[in-house]
């Protein structure tokens, strides 16, 4: 779901520790590096679960529950 908003719990395992992952790049169908830019990947800090991309500075890709 696209959506301004933050991750505020982890939908797995109910836990509030959510960080953001620094910037990746994309892989192509073949494994390479493109320079392609998500800004960054939510992820639960208990569990490990991923929440969501971060596409730009106003747009989250984030798992609906998870807010």
């Amino acid at each position: 779901m696209f959506t301004i908003q933050d991750p505020s719990h982890c939908p797995k395992c109910q836990s509030k520790n959510i960080y953001l992952e620094p910037r990746l790049y994309k892989k192509d169908n073949f494994g390479k590096d493109t320079d392609i830019v998500i800004l960054g990947m939510w992820l639960c800090s208990e569990c490990g679960n991923i929440l969501g991309r971060k596409m730009n500075q106003y747009e989250n890709d984030i798992d609906a529950n998870s807010i």
